[in-house]
């Protein structure tokens, strides 16, 4: 999906907040049990939602008409058990969840719950410990919802993955995945630039000064320079370039854009489980005959 993600933002023009939704069918490492809480073959729903972490405002936040029930990470570490109540906003501004787009999903995870027969007090969501989270995560939570028969079950998960997958697909691919931000105000910057030295590639690769000069304009900027300071000399495409063949330069220019990786987070729904703890607050009996009854959702 990441991979993807230069197609799909130019097929979205330009825009900075979207998401792409897959169905994905995992397997399990261990041994299958407890039914479909825990399968040898999976299946999960899940949306990579981007957006720009300098704008990262939700404007449907104010739309959710839920309180969220959480367990900060505070009070994970502190052992408390007993979940806290919050709105979207509020979880947001007190620090509780990371930013508006995670608040937004966690919002609408609790309603879509809710509209399956999990009523608010049977579920809520558990922040997960820097050591419980998964490495590319700056904050987790778990959205677990209760099961008679089973206990507190995780029914989804919900990571902001900052831009560490974007980054690192970036860093090892060489694609440049970022996107461009307009100012509305332009700024200054200091940019550092190393130009080719002719006269001395020259007289040290004759005929493959070129080449040489090519590489060199397309080698990254940062990454020469530390070369250059620390060692005295870089290696770029087989040829060793040396600080006397090569002009660093300080220069400044006022910008009106700005290139930036989105942020993503991530809330991803076991489906199976899901199944289950429908079917279980489904069931009921009358006059001794078990009934599965289902909520009828009324949408306008």
């Amino acid at each position: 999906m990441f991979a993807s993600f230069p197609k799909v933002f130019n097929l979205m023009v330009g825009s900075y907040h979207w998401g792409l939704p897959r169905l994905v069918v995992g397997r399990n490492e261990i041994s299958p049990r407890q039914g479909l809480i825990r399968l040898r073959e999976f299946t999960q729903m899940e949306i990579e939602f981007f957006f720009d972490p300098e704008n990262a405002k939700c404007p449907y936040l104010d739309e959710l008409d839920i309180k969220l029930r959480i367990i900060p990470e505070r009070d994970v570490a502190a052992g408390v058990k007993e979940p806290r109540e919050f709105r979207p906003r509020e979880a947001v501004e007190s620090g509780v969840v990371p930013n508006e787009w995670m608040a937004f999903f966690m919002g609408l995870a609790t309603i879509y719950m809710n509209e399956l027969g999990v009523p608010l007090d049977h579920q809520y969501f558990l922040a997960k410990l820097p050591e419980e989270r998964a490495h590319y995560s700056a904050a987790s939570f778990d959205q677990m919802v209760y099961s008679e028969r089973f206990g507190w079950v995780e029914v989804s998960g919900h990571a902001y993955r900052t831009d560490y997958d974007l980054g690192r697909h970036a860093k090892y691919s060489g694609y440049d995945l970022t996107v461009e931000r307009r100012l509305t105000t332009p700024k200054e910057v200091v940019e550092v630039r190393v130009y080719p030295n002719p006269q001395r590639i020259r007289e040290v690769f004759g005929g493959d000064a070129p080449k040489v000069m090519q590489a060199i304009g397309r080698a990254d900027v940062k990454w020469l320079v530390n070369e250059l300071t620390d060692k005295g000399s870089a290696v770029i495409n087989g040829y060793t370039v040396t600080k006397d063949m090569v002009i660093i330069k300080e220069e400044r220019r006022k910008v009106h854009v700005e290139r930036f990786i989105p942020h993503d987070v991530e809330p991803s729904f076991g489906v199976d489980r899901i199944v289950y703890v429908t079917l279980e607050h489904a069931y009921t009996e009358v006059s001794g005959k078990p009934l599965l009854s289902f909520r009828l959702i009324s949408r306008r």
